[in-house]
C-alpha cells in the first residue's frame, strides 16, 4: 500500500508542476507579418497607415522607413513563411518602425501582458541577418511612462532576440496598463538587409510556494525510496 501511494503522490505532483507551468504561459501575437504594405524611401521619411489586420496587435499597424543615406525598402512577404524584408539598396542605410496602439493616432491598447508573479519577454524571430545593426522594441503606457530595450543583430545572426520584461518594470513601465508597443530596426551600416519572422509578447506566472512544495515532497519521496533500494 506504501508503495503505491508513493508513486501516486510523486506522479501527482509532477503531473500538476507541468500543468501550471503550461497553463500559466501565455502568448500574444504582435505581429505574424503575414500582410502589410511594401513600402520604399530614398532619401526621406515615409509613413503609411498600413491598415487593419487581424493577425495584428491591436488590429492595426502602422509604419514608417527612413533612409539616411539612398534607398530603404520594406517588403512584407507571406509566401516565403510570413517575413518582413528590410533591405538597403548598395550604399544605403536607415531604419524602419511598425507603431501597435489600435486604431487611431491616438488610439490605446489598453493591454495587460503581466499579471500578478508574472515574468516574461518579447521575442523577435530573426531569420537571417546579411549586415549589422540594432532592434528596439518600445513600451509606453497609459501613464506616458516608456522605455526601450536594444538588441544587437550581428551579421549572420539566424535565431531569436528577447527583451525582457524585467527591464521595461525597472525603468518604471507599467505592463499592465499598455498604451502602444513599438518595433524599429536599424541599420547600423550600409547596404543591410534582415529577415525578420514572428513577433510576440510571452508571459509566464512564477510558481507559487504551494507548488514547489509539493514538488519538492514528490522529489524527496523519489530520493528516500531510492536509497531503501540501494540499501536493501
Amino acid at each position: 500500500m506504501k508503495k503505491h501511494l508513493t508513486y501516486f503522490v510523486l506522479t501527482f505532483a509532477i503531473m500538476l508542476g507541468l500543468t501550471f507551468s503550461q497553463a500559466q504561459a501565455a502568448v500574444v501575437i504582435i505581429d505574424d507579418f503575414a500582410t502589410g504594405v511594401d513600402l520604399s524611401s530614398f532619401g526621406t521619411s515615409s509613413a503609411v497607415d498600413d491598415g487593419f489586420y487581424s493577425n495584428v496587435l491591436g488590429g492595426y499597424r502602422d509604419t514608417r522607413v527612413f533612409a539616411s543615406s539612398g534607398g530603404v525598402s520594406i517588403n512584407y512577404s507571406p509566401v516565403v513563411g510570413n517575413t518582413i524584408a528590410f533591405n538597403a539598396l548598395a550604399g544605403s542605410s536607415g531604419y524602419y518602425v511598425s507603431h501597435y496602439n489600435g486604431i487611431g493616432t491616438n488610439g490605446s491598447l489598453n493591454l495587460d501582458l503581466l499579471g500578478s508573479n508574472t515574468t516574461g519577454n518579447f521575442t523577435l524571430i530573426v531569420n537571417a541577418a546579411n549586415g549589422t545593426g540594432t532592434a528596439h522594441v518600445s513600451v509606453v503606457d497609459n501613464n506616458d511612462n516608456h522605455f526601450s530595450s536594444i538588441q544587437d543583430i550581428t551579421n549572420g545572426f539566424a535565431g531569436s532576440l528577447n527583451f525582457n520584461y524585467s527591464d521595461f518594470l525597472g525603468a518604471g513601465v507599467d505592463l499592465t496598463n499598455i498604451k502602444s508597443v513599438n518595433l524599429g530596426i536599424f541599420s547600423s551600416s550600409v547596404a543591410d538587409d534582415f529577415t525578420l519572422g514572428l513577433f510576440t509578447a510571452t508571459s509566464s506566472v512564477v510558481p507559487e510556494p504551494a507548488s514547489l512544495a509539493l514538488l519538492g515532497v514528490g522529489g524527496l519521496m523519489l530520493l528516500r525510496r531510492r536509497n531503501r533500494t540501494r540499501v536493501a
